[in-house]
């Protein structure tokens, strides 16, 4: 009797192993649709962003976009509650965070030129991982760094204005500022 019922539970418990919820169609379509290496590279980038530290700023954030309207990739970096003493720290927290993010890019921030070859690190985030694949384009490192722009908003707690904004291309060496 017990054998039987040890069986009975035993194909019972096998039967129902075999039952697998489906996707639905919403998760189907998103399982279809293949990432592309720009995708990719973004997310890449993204992750590569989230490395840059810059000094006396303990919550900087990055995040990455593309702006398919500009046909621009945008490094957009924030705080999550720190302000700057006054305007002055304010503007040199967005230089020196423009500045820590192009040097992570392998960009050098004084000559606004790549330390190494003719362009930054994204041609390596924006490529296939080491497949012997000679088939990339000429000169799309330069593309790449060329429609790359990294801005910064930072508050302040005294000054002239309570917020101040700035922008650069990621080659170059300068900072345009906006209050």
């Amino acid at each position: 009797m017990n054998i039987k019922l040890n069986i009975v539970v035993f194909l019972a418990v096998l039967n129902a192993s075999g039952l697998k919820a489906a996707p639905t169609p919403n998760i189907s379509y998103l399982m279809g649709e293949p990432a592309t290496l720009f995708d990719i590279g973004l997310l890449r980038l993204d992750e590569e962003m989230k490395k840059v530290r810059v000094k006396n700023i303990s919550d900087l954030h990055f995040y990455t976009t593309y702006d398919w309207k500009e046909n621009r990739i945008k490094l957009k970096a924030i705080t999550l509650g720190s302000e700057a003493n006054n305007t002055d720290e304010a503007k040199d927290w967005c230089r020196s965070t423009i500045n820590y993010a192009r040097q992570m890019l392998l960009i050098n921030f004084e000559t606004g030129k790549p330390f190494y070859g003719d362009s930054s690190k994204l041609v390596e985030l924006f490529s296939h991982v080491d497949f012997g694949r000679g088939n990339k384009p000429e000169g799309i490192g330069a593309e790449l760094d060329g429609i790359t722009i990294i801005s910064a908003s930072f508050s302040a707690k005294s000054g002239n204005t309570r917020s101040v904004n700035c922008e650069a291309p990621l080659l170059g060496n300068k900072v345009f500022f906006q209050e």
